[in-house]
């Protein structure tokens, strides 16, 4: 099940990031993206289904568990 979400490190130097979900499931998220920040370990909050602006957005803290190196499109 793909979803929009942004994805916004807790270290506030580090950008947010905007993409759609490759697999989600109850325990977490799989989404790929062009930035380089992200470590296992890592803290992030994690707003599902997001829209700029929407009352509807729902965050949540997640921790990077694993980190792919995805090839060229």
């Amino acid at each position: 099940m793909s979803q929009a979400v942004r994805i916004r490190p807790l270290d506030p130097s580090l950008p947010p990031d905007y993409c759609t979900t490759l697999n989600a499931s109850e325990d977490g998220i799989y989404f790929p993206t062009q930035l380089s920040h992200y470590g296992i370990g890592m803290s992030v909050h994690v707003t599902t289904d997001f829209q700029a602006d929407s009352p509807l957005n729902t965050t949540f803290v997640g921790v990077v568990v694993r980190v792919d190196e995805l090839g060229p499109d």
